[in-house]
């Protein structure tokens, strides 16, 4: 039966020690998990019958909070010693919890998707934003004697951080950068995969991953990367300013809420593009433009800019400008990217 078992002012986590034997699984939550109020892989850990205990920050602190040193003695004893074999699992900010604090977890294995090795802005500036106010408590560093799997991107903004250390697993899929939990979790695959791990089957997790990557091209996500996408209708003989129509209404619903345009994206998107009926995939791609996006990202207002400067039609781009929603936490290169895209708007209205 699951039960809360810590309740702090930073961190919050639940957890199952109902279920008999030596594995159980920790888990740490990504950034912004509050914002979507879920615990990370619960509704998997829940499937797979083993205990568990899941571990959600209330804000994005990276994990430098005194709670740490609360909470994590308080997962060792509510999964008991008889736990032998603890496995620890994250994403992101999850990733960088689940290598720092690994060995203090008496893990045996870890699997860190998107793994981030340090918070330091001197090494890797990208969420130095998040820790401006923040002590320095914990930093990354190799988890010694600990089997660790790491899943990113070789060719993304991950690579540069990550060692080349011949004794983790390396899974590589390529253009997918940072976000690449997305694209796996789109792959169907992404459940067998972890399970292989708490299994700890190592060559069904390898044949597993290879498996998802020879089929990434069927991948929805294949088509959210501009420049593939791009690429994708060079390739078939598709002009720029259709091509450049096509990022953008693809940009405008790749971030749809309901699940009637989640749906409909991810199964008919692909088979259009893929079958060169440039025609059903454009109207597929309007009507969906519809649903709201974030206005936390480059790719939409760089995408519509693309599209105008080409010479597309400025009422559309208009449109699928006025659905990007403002949640008021974008980075200034971000607003700088939506005044460009605003003053050329003025200019052809």
């Amino acid at each position: 039966m699951e039960e809360v078992i810590f309740n702090g002012e930073d961190l919050v986590a639940c957890g199952s020690a109902s279920h008999p034997g030596a594995t159980a699984v920790v888990t740490f939550g990504t950034r912004d998990s509050p914002r979507r109020e879920a615990y990370f892989a619960r509704g998997l850990l829940r499937r797979s019958e083993v205990s568990y205990v899941c571990v959600t920050a209330r804000r994005n602190h990276w994990w430098q909070t005194p709670e740490i040193e609360q909470i994590l003695p308080r997962i060792r004893s509510f999964l008991g010693s008889g736990r032998t074999d603890v496995r620890v699992y994250g994403a992101s900010m999850g990733a960088f919890a689940a290598l720092v604090f690994a060995e203090r977890l008496s893990a045996r294995s870890v699997l860190a998707i998107a793994p981030v090795f340090t918070v330091d802005a001197g090494r890797d500036a990208r969420w130095r934003h998040d820790l401006v106010t923040l002590p320095a408590l914990y930093d990354g560093y190799r988890p010694g004697g600990v089997e660790t799997h790491l899943v990113y991107d070789r060719h993304g903004d991950d690579a540069p951080f990550v060692p080349d250390w011949h004794d983790y697993a390396h899974y590589h899929y390529p253009n997918c950068g940072h976000l690449i939990l997305f694209w796996l979790a789109e792959t169907g695959r992404l459940g067998d995969f972890v399970c292989n791990w708490i299994a700890g089957d190592t060559a069904a997790m390898r044949a597993t991953f290879d498996r998802m990557f020879r089929e990434r091209r069927r991948n929805p996500y294949f088509f959210t990367d501009d420049r593939l996408l791009t690429r994708f209708c060079r390739r078939h003989g598709i002009d720029d300013v259709q091509a450049a129509r096509i990022v953008t209404h693809q940009y405008a619903l790749s971030r749809c809420r309901t699940a009637q345009a989640r749906e409909l994206f991810s199964y008919r998107l692909l088979f259009f593009l893929s079958n060169r009926n440039i025609g059903q995939a454009t109207a597929l791609l309007r009507r969906l433009a519809e649903q709201p996006v974030t206005r936390n990202f480059t790719a939409p207002p760089r995408s519509i800019l693309q599209y105008l400067r080409r010479g597309g039609d400025a009422g559309l781009a208009r449109r699928a400008f006025g659905r990007i929603e403002d949640i008021g936490t974008a980075m200034p290169a971000v607003r700088d990217l939506y005044r460009d895209l605003e003053a050329e708007l003025g200019a052809k209205a």
